[in-house]
């Protein structure tokens, strides 16, 4: 059974040096145990066939670890910059309207999502470390109602105080590991998002396993459940309040 980590293990800890300038076009890579434990899910046989969410543009590598699940992969080009530049009040996600639309790029044709197409799997990267609870909340209870028992979601989270300041570029080597790419050289503080304050956000979904690597970046896998009605965006819970998300 799936366990909070403590809070006190969300803390500055690893390897990444990030008072140290690290210039747009850098990159580092890291071992990944989540995409493993996606791709595994998504290849067992289900009832339908499943939708594989990516929030990064496209990238080849990706598409090519994911070529022989049973899956239709959906991404798209301005998904996570209409995101990110949004206001929190303003969040427009028509999850139908942008999966059929054509900048979205599928792993195979279909016109148009519909409602037998189940989301089996959501890759967001490290998105939600820019996103404000309330945008974060709101892309969740779009989401969460066309996905199944058992779809997971894979994140990203900065263990580091400090951050760069725009998400970054995913893609994967030949040998499996995560390579990360600086989208900017300038540097943010990072959010405290603890276990709790994750599932708070999306309580369709619960922990399935998060992961710490030495590199200062936690992977963090959640399990659809079932279907929750979605929080109050301006409540903050009292046992979250230890780790106070932006």
């Amino acid at each position: 059974m799936a366990s909070f980590a403590p809070l006190k293990f969300y803390v500055s800890i690893g390897k990444l040096n990030f008072r140290v300038a690290h210039q747009k076009g850098d990159r580092i890579s890291f071992d990944s145990v989540g995409l493993s434990l996606i791709l595994d899910f998504l290849s067992e046989d289900h009832e339908f066939k499943s939708g594989l969410l990516d929030f990064a543009p496209a990238d080849n590598n990706v598409i090519q670890h994911f070529k022989d699940c049973n899956c239709i992969y959906y991404s798209s080009n301005s998904l996570s910059e209409s995101l990110l530049h949004a206001e929190d009040n303003h969040v427009e996600f028509d999850l139908a309207r942008l999966l059929s639309t054509p900048s979205v790029s599928r792993s195979e044709k279909q016109d148009s999502w519909n409602k037998n197409n189940a989301v089996g799997a959501i890759l967001v990267w490290d998105l939600f470390n820019y996103l404000s609870r309330a945008k974060i909340i709101k892309i969740m209870s779009a989401i969460s109602p066309i996905c199944r028992k058992g779809t997971r979601l894979y994140a990203l989270v900065w263990l580091t105080d400090r951050m760069p300041a725009l998400p970054g570029k995913f893609s994967l080597t030949a040998d499996g590991k995560i390579e990360y790419q600086f989208n900017s050289s300038d540097m943010t503080a990072a959010p405290i998002l603890a276990a709790q304050t994750i599932v708070s956000m999306m309580p369709s979904f619960k922990s399935h396993r998060m992961s710490a690597s030495d590199t200062g970046i936690l992977e963090v896998i959640l399990e659809f459940d079932q279907l929750v009605d979605p929080p109050d965006s301006n409540v903050l819970s009292s046992n979250l309040l230890t780790g106070v998300y932006h």
